[in-house]
């Protein structure tokens, strides 16, 4: 985030903590548990379909544990994957609310250092249903549509020329030829093209 963030916690009308970001609350004041029942409920469909799932907005995790408890119901190996800019914001979650989820949270200053990150991308191929929390959305607009618009690289051999994973991969792999490596390493790099498949969010 690029100028200095305001975080605080406020106790709602139920006397569940919410945060508020830069003056504006990330749940509702009145019951974010209730709140989040109904964000679930309105993605049933969604959850139902696809055990895997990619959140934009942490907020205070209210909105995952409702999604977490369809996953265990509908789906053997359920994972949520949440995508947050504030890593100030993770850190008061972290302290405050147990991750009864389970869920993986990846913090990054841009969507370039998203890309960098090798478990996310590896989650990414698994095309994950994406489902957007508004008020979490709103606060980072910009960093979320740069996340979701950012264009892979042109072709294999220029994402293969810059990334890091084809330079220490390739490291282990000096007595094989260039057109085998490239081969090899198709795998590892598909993510590329699987990413394009994820970019139906409402």
């Amino acid at each position: 985030m690029d100028s200095p963030i305001q975080l605080t916690l406020t106790e709602s009308k139920s006397k569940d903590l919410v945060p508020i970001l830069n003056g504006k609350p990330l749940h509702s004041l009145h019951n974010p548990l209730r709140e989040a029942e109904v964000f679930a409920s309105n993605h049933l469909a969604q959850l139902s379909q696809r055990p895997y799932v990619l959140v934009l907005g942490l907020g205070f995790g209210y909105h995952l544990e409702e999604m977490a408890k369809i996953l265990r119901l509908r789906h053997k190996d359920g994972r949520i994957v949440v995508i947050e800019p504030c890593k100030e914001l993770f850190r008061l979650w972290s302290s405050y609310r147990p991750n009864k989820g389970s869920v993986e949270v990846f913090c990054a200053p841009s969507a370039q250092d998203l890309y960098s990150n090798r478990a996310l991308c590896q989650f990414l191929l698994l095309k994950p249903v994406v489902i957007i929390h508004g008020p979490s959305f709103e606060m980072d607009k910009s960093y979320y549509q740069e996340f979701l618009q950012k264009r892979a690289a042109a072709s294999l051999s220029e994402w293969r020329t810059s990334s890091t994973w084809w330079n220490d991969w390739a490291l282990g792999q000096a007595n094989t030829r260039p057109e085998e490596l490239l081969e090899a390493h198709v795998p590892q790099a598909a993510w590329l093209r699987a990413f394009w498949e994820i970019k139906h969010a409402e």
